[in-house]
């Protein structure tokens, strides 16, 4: 695979994530009788796969970046502070101070300050809608470089991420201490730092034959569909090993049609650029556009946040992204 078709197809995958982000977030799996079809079973599909494929590309190119600063750890911790945790405390006060969430207790307060929401959110903190995913996203980080600094067996590594997992799964269901997306998404990030080291089995998977792939989709599909009619908890072992069955397949079948002409598609780069800022801002941005044009019924805010919002908040954050990438070049020419 080279490098080139390697950035279309992921680009694609995470442009791809972040219009069903939008679409989920603006709620609109909640009409009911959508040209006669319930949407609402098929929210949990989007969301999962969304951000299974936002984790497994976070894993993924964990390592690429690892290599590119010659496994510099230092210089690899430095460069991710910088570009998640000024624009996720940017986020935190908009999420506070424009859309009126309160966290008045001091526990609240340092928890999202200290992104550490995974531990107590939401057994013990006030949970604010959309940035755990960037504190569940550095505790991987966290995790799995400080094991790589000791371990360099892939399965010595996989048995100390199962000891890891095991013992916070137990100790969770004790404390209810650790979102449980911590679990869900856990493997999922491991497996994509997983096939940036061994580029020989993504090769092999590339060159699986689709109908495989297809099949290997359906399975998990079927499997969670009968998962969510059963209403299992998101803690049971059976729904988190379903789930990432699915994840999985998901993110096999999309990869693969994005290593066609389709997933060289412009709009893709454009919208994958502007994808983290997105995460982070869309919906301030919805709150803000709303104030200005209010909706005169639940149904037209949803469909304005899916249309008119979204596109602004795409609009707003590709340039939010750009500035923030010319201040940090700014800086670093300041300093080097």
């Amino acid at each position: 695979m080279t490098s080139q078709s390697r950035l279309y197809e992921f680009d694609a995958l995470r442009a791809l994530a972040t219009l069903l982000l939008l679409l989920l977030h603006s709620e609109v799996f909640a009409l009911d009788n959508v040209l006669g079809i319930d949407l609402n079973p098929f929210a949990l599909f989007t969301g999962a796969f969304l951000l299974g494929s936002f984790f497994f590309m976070a894993g993924y190119f964990e390592e690429i970046s690892q290599k590119k600063y010659n496994n510099n750890w230092l210089v690899f911790i430095k460069t991710k502070f910088i570009r998640i945790y000024p624009p996720y405390w940017v986020a935190l006060i908009l999420f506070v101070f424009v859309m009126g969430y309160s966290l008045k207790k001091p526990l609240d307060q340092w928890t999202y300050i200290l992104n550490l929401q995974f531990i107590f959110s939401p057994g013990f903190v006030k949970q604010l809608l959309t940035l755990w995913f960037i504190s569940v996203l550095v505790a991987y980080y966290v995790i799995f470089i400080t094991l790589r600094q000791f371990i360099k067996s892939e399965w010595e590594l996989l048995s100390a991420l199962s000891i890891i997992f095991l013992s916070f799964y137990f100790f969770h269901l004790k404390t209810t201490l650790f979102d449980i997306r911590f679990f869900e998404y856990f493997f999922i990030f491991f497996i994509g730092g997983w096939l940036a080291r061994k580029p020989e089995w993504m090769q092999k998977i590339n060159q699986t034959p689709f109908y495989l792939k297809l099949i290997f989709w359906f399975v998990g599909c079927y499997l969670l569909w009968i998962v969510q009619e059963k209403a299992l908890s998101y803690q049971n072992p059976i729904y988190l090993i379903v789930v990432n069955i699915y994840i999985l397949g998901s993110i096999l079948i999309f990869l693969t049609l994005f290593r066609t002409r389709i997933g060289t598609w412009k709009i893709w780069a454009f919208l994958s650029y502007a994808s983290f800022f997105v995460y982070l801002y869309h919906r301030p941005i919805w709150y803000v556009l709303l104030k200005f044009s209010p909706q005169e019924t639940w149904r037209n805010e949803v469909l304005f946040r899916l249309t008119v919002g979204s596109v602004t908040a795409i609009l707003l954050c590709y340039v939010f992204q750009m500035m923030y990438d010319r201040i940090i070049e700014l800086v670093r020419k300041r300093y080097s």
